[in-house]
């Protein structure tokens, strides 16, 4: 199911320049930190929206939030406004200073697109510091922008998760991408992965085939398994029947937790996919961790793509993250 954004999200010319990018300073804070700019009527009122849209949470197996938000006014936007993430809220019918804000931020043209409905979000990197991601969410009317958010709170999500994964690839790839590796799995098996450093191939196999590979502190592990099939194999139960099998047969047996399993539809390189996340866990001594997995087919021929975090002192979805980044990086 491809990904539609209903309205335009303007990169370049919508929001005013605030000078050159190389004399700003970098983004500081965590990034999954993110500054929620909204104050007036209206702004209790959307609240609820924004952490539903953005406060998504991954079981690892304890409730890690991919996002933290925290709301400030205008009189409390400065220290914040260097965040990597920063996410503006107003209305064209209110006169709080954050929709005023936004108002001199947008041309003459833009709030007329905002007026009549054809824009209602935009984001621009760098604003205040490099490496930042700021959102716009604006209506013409309290009520027109209160029915975007309601309506439109994964694509919101999606804003902040697409740049924030190019930082992290932009971070996982910059100190040693090992190419030599990756091409040498596309010459034996025909399919291609960016490989960051510290990951080594430590098992592969056949019937089916698979590679896997791990990198320590804290351990993170990476599978590509393939084998014949169809389009219609791309399901949920064919996705997690596989990796049991598969991870059975590990010199750490494992199997997955079926209490835990949550799952959607997606692209990877232009393919329909399917992710999983859940937990899985050893056989016989204790262990186990989060997982994130995806099935996608292409001519006649299934993908299993899956990575592990075991990491039982410290908290787990910077992990998983580097591991989604790396996953979708996959061409068959």
């Amino acid at each position: 199911m491809k990904r539609t954004i209903p309205v335009l999200v303007l990169i370049l010319t919508v929001i005013l320049a605030t000078g050159c990018s190389v004399l700003k300073r970098d983004a500081s804070e965590g990034d999954t930190l993110l500054a929620v700019a909204v104050e007036g009527s209206h702004a209790e009122l959307v609240k609820p929206y924004v952490r539903r849209a953005l406060e998504r949470s991954i079981r690892t197996p304890q409730d890690e939030k991919r996002f933290y938000t925290t709301f400030v006014t205008e009189d409390s936007l400065g220290p914040v406004s260097r965040w990597q993430n920063v996410l503006l809220i107003g209305a064209l019918d209110s006169d709080d200073q954050i929709s005023q804000r936004i108002q001199r931020m947008l041309d003459g043209e833009v709030l007329e697109g905002v007026r009549s409905g054809k824009y209602a979000v935009f984001r621009q990197k760098d604003v205040w510091a490099r490496g930042q991601a700021v959102v716009v969410v604006v209506g013409a009317t309290r009520a027109s922008m209160m029915s975007w958010l309601q309506a439109n709170g994964d694509e919101l999500y999606n804003l902040f998760k697409e740049a924030r994964d190019e930082r992290m690839a932009k971070k996982l790839y910059s100190v040693y991408e090992q190419e030599e590796l990756a091409d040498s799995l596309r010459k034996a098996n025909g399919w291609t992965l960016r490989i960051p450093h510290d990951f080594g191939v430590v098992s592969s196999g056949t019937n089916p085939g698979f590679v896997r590979l791990r990198r320590f502190y804290p351990d993170r592990f990476l599978t590509v398994s393939w084998r014949e099939g169809t389009a219609d194999d791309v399901n949920d139960s064919t996705l997690l029947a596989w990796k049991d099998s598969l991870a059975a047969g590990f010199a750490d047996p494992q199997q997955i937790n079926p209490a835990f399993v949550d799952s959607r539809e997606m692209m990877i390189g232009g393919l329909r996919a399917i992710e999983v996340h859940g937990l899985w866990e050893t056989k016989g001594a204790i262990g186990g961790g989060p997982y994130v997995s995806y099935l996608l087919h292409d001519e006649g021929t299934l993908y299993l793509l899956d990575g592990q975090v075991f990491a039982p002192d410290r908290s787990k979805e910077l992990y998983i993250r580097q591991l989604e980044v790396v996953l979708n990086s996959f061409q068959p």
